[in-house]
């Protein structure tokens, strides 16, 4: 698409920005998500030009968050509807209880949100002004399971309220239930009763929102589970049915994973949107924001339909047109939407106001887009998304002049966070970010005796944090990790430094860490300070965990353990929050946008001579293999001297023999060592043509045979475990491989690198520390020592290796270095891997070095933003490859791998084969989708879908191989 400005909007997006002159009505190109934020169930109206979003808030408070946008891309939290409740939420934390699921509405001048409490009822607030007070809860009705309401004010003055059921509380789920409601929405008129059953095809089914439209009754309900369900609608010419349903959006490989529970609404220029969550572990419930149109038939489509179902999918990104506006808060003088380079706006927001609003306040929580460590207040009176899981007591707190937080100790009689109310919180804002704070301990030595403690924790189903008590001796600092603290886990203490003074500085860091499933891991690790200059590192770190129905927080505290007539505090000041976000670029998705570009000759010496023969090329081979380690990849070690082979299991009958299975360790010296998974055919011709590659989850997750033991490597990951058997065998059809005749062996990247940017260096890196290896690399380098056993086995002839995505980008290398591997096949490789960099298509170098810092080597990362300056492209990586034969796949909708620039990856190559008198496939060849093509030693094919590894690729990789390896 041609655009005259995209503003591209990566990750979680709260900006009170501001847009002037007639750019503010230009098309936007938005991300999801749009909120990388806990807001569990989202519901949204529209009033005029404005949006207003609240959301679940459970045993937290201020519950009911109000947002605000004009766009539906950029929100702030404005306030919050609800800010007392129960007496039992004074007196203790009733972990996933409280609010769930609220619906907010705009009738006859009023805004109304409904909310259901399984252990009270439904109850009403409203206000005539979203950002200001609401009035107190009127229950509309008490009932023990109701849950999940939705009004809906007929056009004959009629109402009407649907709701769900919580099977934990009523003994009957996946049903649906209307009833009638007094016009003024404040009671029901009659009993609710069950209009549509789900439980044999919608099972689960909850989370309503009430609709009409051109005659028809709406229910919009997600079914199938929170994190693999999928959306559902229901219609009916009466609100109380019979009711019609249709899935209208659900995941797909490659896609979010359960797309779920969300708000219809549309825009002032008539289009319509649908708001839902994705349940992102330990990231809570973030927001995506999907578009939505109806078919000839009355029924709604959530997303892009790829093949005519009626059936969505999920979209990354989306064109809106709806105009931006100034915040109502923040005018026209906080934020601006200055044109970038090619068209691409680079989005500047002053958010640090002298009064102390700023990137954590209610009144502008704007955190993407905001100037590095962000200072934020951390005020009670400006909580905006810090939250305490209790109804906080005035007593706990007092706001400080300079826009910190002093905490007051609170009697305590357990030590356990878990049951801690005075905990103040906030929601992760972004997949990566830092929180820095100086804190200033000033404790009551009348309570020394039993203790008075104060901290900065991260809260969650474990918790860990770090420490400081005021003991006999003085003042000691602790991390302390708890595990399972919601079924009486005990805290573990690790001692860190006595403190000669109760201030100092503390630091979070979080990264995310892949996992077998769409939702990575969220790694934190701790550091303090004395200066706020040095920081001293917490030696392990800790994956933070969700608490029932929401995500992880960070949080501070200040607690006693004896009862005395005055506390001591904690100062909480200097904080600065700093989400990472992918770098500010526009993507590209069209080939007119591509920029000009030149690619290096890989027959032109570094001096300007040309190459004209094998020899010549030979010492051209050289050169580049150096340019790429020292530009790219990093230099990896020569073949460990103390490398020995262990077989630690064989089946000479595995898979209801079919094959023969041995497990190899390959020993790597210093301790560690690969565990190779080797699968042979029974009564194939030998020597067998062997498939060699890298697995992400483990050995076990490739097939359901249940002699495949847990690699070592993975045994300190609580998310890879065995549990995960079989979980990637749709990557890995062995069936299909073996009856080909064909050899399959595999080991896990941990064995060599974990990929992780805080954790690569462990394992096999380690042994190494004076080399500059990235984990691709380092994972080549496991490649290479795979095959050394490999050649140690009569029966195992040429070997191919292959990978899907970033293993992908790692067999590249291993071919292009390792000419002991016969073959190259790259599935969907992308930028690093197959595609040219200096496309800047879909994944960019600097996206890549943004979010996976650790994969290539340091050198590389100055080439974010300026593939130009390049002395190479990866059509001169494959064709280091040559004489050999490479086949690469794409797939249509895999745009952020880039499959033109794949393709043209390979076609760059020809030159090299030519020398060998050797012609590969040309541009002019580029296929269909479904076409494979191949020429001498290269093949390629585009599938249809998305970015994934299907048994179709298998079948051509097979096809090509049996004819070229």
């Amino acid at each position: 698409m041609k655009r005259n400005l995209l503003i591209t909007l990566l990750g979680a997006c709260t900006l009170a920005a501001a847009c002037k002159g007639p750019e503010a009505s230009l098309p936007v190109t938005y991300a999801n998500p749009v909120l990388h934020l806990d807001y569990s169930d989202p519901d949204v109206c529209r009033v005029g030009e404005d949006f207003y979003m609240t959301a679940s808030s459970f045993n937290c408070f201020p519950g009911l968050p109000i947002l605000h946008s004009k766009d539906l891309v950029h929100w702030e939290e404005i306030g919050a509807a609800l800010t007392d409740y129960d007496e039992a939420f004074h007196t203790s934390v009733q972990h996933g209880n409280g609010v769930w699921a609220p619906s907010i509405r705009y009738h006859d001048g009023w805004y109304y949100i409904y909310v259901g409490d399984p252990d009270r009822g439904i109850f009403m607030v409203r206000t005539q002004d979203p950002s200001g007070r609401w009035e107190p809860p009127v229950w509309v009705v008490r009932a023990r399971g109701f849950i999940d309401p939705c009004p809906l004010w007929d056009e004959d003055g009629r109402a009407y309220l649907s709701h769900a059921l919580a099977g934990s509380r009523a003994g009957l789920k996946s049903v649906v239930l209307v009833a009638p409601m007094q016009a003024d929405g404040t009671s029901l008129t009659g009993p609710s009763r069950i209009v549509y059953d789900g439980h044999l095809t919608q099972p689960t089914i909850e989370g309503t929102k009430f609709y009409k439209r051109n005659g028809y009754y709406y229910i919009f309900a997600p079914a199938g589970g929170v994190s693999t369900g999928w959306q559902t609608v229901l219609r009916s010419r009466s609100p109380f049915g019979p009711f019609e349903e249709k899935v209208v959006m659900a995941s797909a490989p490659g896609t979010i994973n359960g797309p779920h529970q969300g708000a219809w609404v549309d825009a002032p220029d008539g289009s319509e949107w649908f708001l839902h969550f994705q349940d992102k572990g330990a990231y809570g419930r973030i927001v995506h924001l999907q578009p939505l149109s109806w078919r000839s038939d009355d029924w709604p489509l959530i997303g892009e339909e790829p093949d005519g179902d009626g059936i969505g999918q999920p979209v990354s990104d989306y064109i809106i047109n709806i105009p931006r506006h100034p915040s109502p808060r923040e005018g026209n003088k906080k934020g601006r939407y200055p044109r970038g380079e090619r068209g691409v706006a680079e989005i500047q927001s002053d958010l640090c106001a002298g009064n102390g609003r700023n990137a954590l306040s209610s009144e502008g929580i704007g955190l993407f887009f905001s100037p590095p460590d962000e200072r934020a207040s951390a005020r009670s009176g400006s909580l905006g998304t810090w939250q305490y899981p209790a109804v906080p007591e005035a007593k706990w707190q007092m706001e400080l002049p300079d826009g910190g937080l002093r905490l007051y100790s609170v009697e305590q009689e357990s030590r356990s966070l878990w049951e801690c109310r005075n905990v103040v919180q906030r929601k992760f804002p972004a997949e990566r970010f830092t929180v820095q704070a100086k804190l200033q301990f000033h404790p009551n030595p009348q309570l020394r005796e039993r203790g008075e403690t104060a901290g900065f924790v991260v809260t969650g189903d474990d918790y860990a944090g770090l420490f400081v008590e005021d003991r006999a001796d003085g003042l000691m600092l602790t991390y302390r990790v708890c595990e399972k603290a919601g079924k009486g886990g005990e805290e573990q203490m690790m001692p860190l430094e006595a403190l000669s003074s109760g201030t100092f500085w503390v630091k979070l860091e979080v990264r995310p860490r892949a996992t077998e499933t769409p939702v990575p891991d969220a790694v934190c690790r701790f550091c303090w300070s004395r200066d706020g200059k040095r920081w001293e590192k917490v030696p392990q770190t800790f994956t933070a965990r969700p608490e029932m129905w929401i995500g992880a927080k960070f949080g501070f505290f200040c607690n006693r353990y004896a009862r005395k007539n005055d506390s001591g505090w904690l100062d909480v000041t200097d904080l600065r929050v700093k989400p990472e976000y992918a770098p500010l670029e526009g993507f590209v998705y069209d080939e007119a946008d591509v920029p000009s570009y030149t690619l290096p000759d890989a027959l032109t010496f570094e001096n300007g001579r040309k190459v004209k023969t094998v020899k010549q090329w030979e010492k051209r081979r050289k050169e580049l293999l150096s340019l790429f380690e020292e530009e790219m990849y990093g230099t990896a070690p020569e073949r460990p001297a103390d490398e020995r082979f262990e077989v630690v299991s064989e089946d000479a009958a595995a898979l209801g023999g079919k094959a023969l299975r041995r497990e190899v360790k390959v020993h790597l010296g210093g301790g560690e060592y690969l565990t190779l998974l080797l699968y042979e055919p029974v009564g194939s011709k030998k020597p067998l043509k062997t498939f060699l590659g890298v697995n992400f989850f483990g050995n076990h997750t490739i097939c359901e045979d249940p002699g495949i033991g847990l690699p070592d490597s993975l045994r300190y990951r609580s998310s890879f475990t065995l549990d995960a058997r079989g979980s990637q065998a749709h990557r890995w059809p062995l069936d299909t491989i073996l009856s080909r005749g064909y050899a399959v062996a595999t080991f896990c990247c941990e064995d060599i690198s974990p990929d992780s940017e805080w954790e690569c260096d462990k394992r096999v890196k380690r042994l190494y520390p004076g080399y500059t290896w990235g984990s691709l690399a380092a994972w080549t380098w496991g490649l290479s020592r795979a095959m050394d056993y490999l050649e140690t086995c009569p029966e195992v002839g040429p070997v191919a290796v292959f990978g899907h995505s970033r293993m992908g980008k790692a067999a590249l290398w291993a071919a292009a270095k390792d000419r002991r591997f016969a073959m190259y096949i790259s599935d969907a490789s992308g930028c690093g891997g197959a595609a040219i960099s200096r496309r800047r298509y879909g994944e960019t170098l600097r996206r890549i070095n943004t979010h996976f810092p650790h994969w290539f080597t340091g050198r590389f990362h100055f080439y974010s933003g300026n593939e130009d300056l390049l002395p190479f492209d990866q059509h001169e990586a494959l064709a280091l490859i040559a004489p050999r034969p490479l086949y690469l796949e794409s797939a249509s909708e895999d745009r952020w791998s880039d499959p033109h620039g794949e393709f043209l990856g390979l076609c760059g190559a020809a030159p090299v084969y030519r020398l060998y008198g050797l012609d590969i496939l040309t541009e002019e060849e580029e296929p269909a989708v479904e076409q494979p093509v191949s020429r001498g030693p290269s093949g390629y094919h585009i599938r249809e879908g998305k970015h994934q590894i299907l048994l179709y690729d298998w079948l051509q990789f097979l096809d090509f191989a049996d004819k070229n390896l």
